[in-house]
């Protein structure tokens, strides 16, 4: 995944192989009609060594190749259209998590044991904005214990198969 400093993406063709394409399938019509859109990969492409642990994230050594750049290689989904529709866009990568809001991609949270400058801003290859209200990502993410995730109730009773509502 690419991201554009308008908050387009590209899931359909890479730069390092040209010549291949992942075609976008179902992609399309479905980031076309969703309200909310979560894109996620990760921050950087290349030969990395990135270690969890202790709820916190370490980056011994990052990927070369930055994913946030000035224009992608192909848009496959349209920052500027989703913005016309309404659509809330969020970007969540291995360190940090950030959003499209009025055009300009926000920082909005950051994985503990990262650096908000040295391994976000500075590895981006474009300027970020950064949320005001910035947050730590949860640190259960970035151990290998149980999260204890539950699911909450529903918010109306499904049906019960043969019963007549």
């Amino acid at each position: 995944m690419e991201v554009s400093q308008h908050g387009d993406v590209n899931v359909s063709l890479m730069r390092s192989t040209t010549h291949v394409t992942a075609g976008v399938g179902g992609f399309a019509d479905i980031t076309a009609h969703a309200k909310r859109l979560v894109f996620s990969g990760q921050f950087t492409a290349g030969r990395k060594d990135v270690r969890l642990g202790d709820g916190r994230l370490e980056i011994i050594s990052d990927g070369k190749i930055a994913k946030f750049l000035p224009e992608v290689a192909q848009i496959t989904w349209s920052g500027a259209v989703g913005a016309s529709r309404g659509q809330q866009v969020t970007y969540v990568t291995e360190r940090a998590v950030l959003e499209l809001r009025d055009g300009v991609i926000t920082v909005v949270e950051i994985a503990p044991g990262v650096d908000l400058e040295r391994d976000v801003l500075a590895r981006a290859g474009i300027p970020l904005a950064v949320a005001d209200d910035l947050k730590l990502m949860d640190a259960r993410i970035f151990t290998d214990a149980p999260m204890g995730l539950e699911l909450g109730a529903p918010r109306r009773p499904l049906p019960v198969p043969g019963e007549i509502r």
